[in-house]
């Protein structure tokens, strides 16, 4: 997931925020067990349980409720966007 140009995955059941253009690791913390999703300021991700981390830059070591997920609509008018294999 790449949001505000920091690449945010699930590496080790931990959640990682990369920077776009390098590479450099700015944040680690948090469980994952999948791909963890940016929206509002804050970084969730789920093991049965949702999991919400605001981003430090914002607020240090706060953890936001997540939202209801009854709340939650999908946006449609995203388009997949596929970046390509480098490692060819």
């Amino acid at each position: 997931m790449i949001a505000n140009r920091i690449v945010y995955a699930c590496a080790g059941y931990t959640i990682v925020a990369l920077d776009e253009t390098y590479g450099g690791l700015l944040w680690s913390g948090g469980y994952c067990s999948g791909a963890p999703i940016v929206a509002n300021g804050s970084v969730y991700s789920d093991d049965g349980q949702i999991f919400a981390f605001t981003l430090p830059t914002l607020a240090p070591n706060v953890i936001r409720r997540a939202p209801s997920l009854s709340q939650l609509k999908p946006d449609l008018s995203l388009v997949e966007v596929r970046t390509p294999d480098i490692a060819k």
